[in-house]
């Protein structure tokens, strides 16, 4: 069940979280489900806390500096976005980091009630997978599912996926032939019946989604262009989106080997 009551200041900052420090709070507008109450995660040896929504403050992630290699806003920044995107990548939803602050305790930002920010609530929230993702190169990937499943504007959004297959191959060409060769594995459900629509239309889907999607989306009055203002851009694209997330999803997993809980582990 979850509370009935809005959670006030003295319950949440309490204990380890009313010590005072160097704290970095990362301001949220989450997609995926957030914890009704406070949840201590240990990642990388250091302790970060989700501080769900309370008073008119904002759910935050927070984090207290002084411990080796955590001497710094941007290192603590660093390890929030990394934890975050994991978390992503597990729930599959994602999670924007509207705004950063600090202080001697971890106070979030005041607000929430005139933000608009609506949030999917977890009384049951689990973190007993938490991949730490030590690759580079994975990590980035895992940032790009982050960053294309929480940006708002869908074009955006897809160029943010179709990332992922770009760091994957530099050149056209081989990006289309990685789609056509993975796309079949790698749709489901709703992308499943996207990729039955664009068949009937589109003997490459590989050239479709790189000429219609990431060139039309990147570049502006040379060849196709995504027009902002044209309804039927934006509903394409929307209906294209499921495609390439589930694309971008079959890519981290195969290919750059982080094993997720929605899709299963590719061999």
């Amino acid at each position: 069940m979850f509370p009935t009551k809005k959670l006030t200041t003295n319950e949440v900052i309490t204990g380890e979280l009313a010590q005072n420090g160097e704290w970095v709070v990362a301001r949220l507008d989450p997609q995926i489900g957030w914890p009704t109450s406070v949840q201590k995660i240990v990642y990388r040896g250091h302790t970060i806390f989700l501080l769900p929504q309370f008073d008119d403050y904002y759910p935050s992630v927070v984090v207290r500096l002084g411990a080796p290699r955590l001497g710094t806003f941007e290192e603590a920044q660093i390890l929030i976005l990394n934890l975050l995107s994991v978390l992503c990548w597990v729930e599959n939803r994602g999670a924007l980091v509207d705004a950063w602050t600090g202080g001697n305790l971890p106070r979030p930002m005041a607000g929430y009630s005139r933000s608009g920010v609506r949030m999917i609530l977890s009384s049951g929230f689990k973190h007993h997978y938490l991949p730490d993702v030590s690759d580079k190169n994975a990590r980035w990937a895992l940032a790009f599912y982050r960053e294309g499943l929480s940006m708002r504007p869908t074009p955006y959004a897809f160029l943010s996926l179709y990332k992922i297959i770009n760091m994957l191959h530099k050149k056209g060409p081989q990006q289309k032939a990685w789609i056509n060769a993975n796309v079949e594995a790698a749709a489901r459900h709703d992308s499943k019946k996207r990729l039955q629509v664009l068949r009937q239309s589109h003997s490459d889907v590989g050239h479709y989604l790189y000429e219609s999607g990431r060139c039309a989306i990147a570049h502006a009055g040379h060849g196709t262009t995504v027009d902002p203002e044209n309804p039927a851009d934006m509903k394409r694209l929307a209906d294209d989106f499921p495609l390439i997330r589930d694309l971008a999803a079959y890519a981290i997993e195969k290919e750059f080997g982080v094993k997720s809980l929605k899709h299963p582990l590719i061999l």
